[in-house]
């Protein structure tokens, strides 16, 4: 008798901390940074959203475009300069405008001189941003991207290839989105070679009005 009455004092004992101890740990909360997001004020914060995950990637990049005092040069549409061992060419902007009130996509036809023997690959999002005329940077977005991957055959999805000694030539399916009623902005592309993180040369080419031509069927 008397080891059976010992031993439910000691189921009794243990119930009481396994209580107490699950109790707790349903009332406390360790924060992580896995349960800090950045929300558009629209969309669903949720980490199943995919939408909404793409955004947050593609707006944070905004403020991580070049450090101050770079190398740069100016260019015009149509003309060519070399830079760190890369020629760029800024071949024709195409404005596919939306009625969603979102604003205009901006997709950019380039030409882009590879004069190492390295092979290396770029990006809209790394390579590439606007400029708008208040000074607004403006870096790639996922949805232009989408739209080009799916309605236009000559547009290349990034991360794009450029050979050693040789060129690549096409639009960038990685576009932009500016007001509807913006119509001159500048193109800058980061010539990083093969370093994503060499951001110490740019160049910059300023588009007007007369640049941006609404006409798509050289994507298709």
């Amino acid at each position: 008798m008397k080891k059976l009455k010992y031993t439910s004092l000691i189921l009794s004992a243990v119930t009481a901390v396994c209580l107490a101890g699950c109790s707790g740990n349903e009332t406390k909360t360790v924060p992580t940074t896995d349960n800090i997001r950045v929300s558009d004020g629209n969309s669903a914060n949720t980490p199943n959203n995919s939408n909404n995950a793409s955004k947050t990637i593609y707006d944070t990049q905004k403020t991580t475009h070049v450090p101050a005092n770079v190398n740069s040069q100016d260019i015009s549409v149509g003309s060519e300069t070399s830079l760190n061992s890369t020629g760029f060419q800024l071949d024709k902007v195409v404005r596919v405008k939306n009625d969603n009130g979102e604003g205009d996509y901006i997709y950019l036809g380039v030409r882009i001189n590879n004069e190492t023997d390295t092979e290396y690959t770029i990006t809209s999002l790394n390579n590439f941003f606007l400029t708008l005329p208040d000074g607004t940077e403006v870096s790639s977005h996922i949805k232009p991207k989408m739209y080009a991957t799916n309605k236009y055959k000559k547009c290349y999805d990034d991360p794009i290839t450029i050979p050693a000694n040789n060129l690549f030539t096409g639009f960038i399916a990685g576009g932009f989105i500016i007001p509807s009623d913006c119509d001159s902005f500048k193109v800058n592309f980061i010539p990083t070679l093969d370093n994503p993180n060499n951001k110490s040369n740019i160049i910059t080419c300023e588009v007007t009005a007369s640049d941006i031509t609404d006409d798509d069927s050289s994507m298709k």
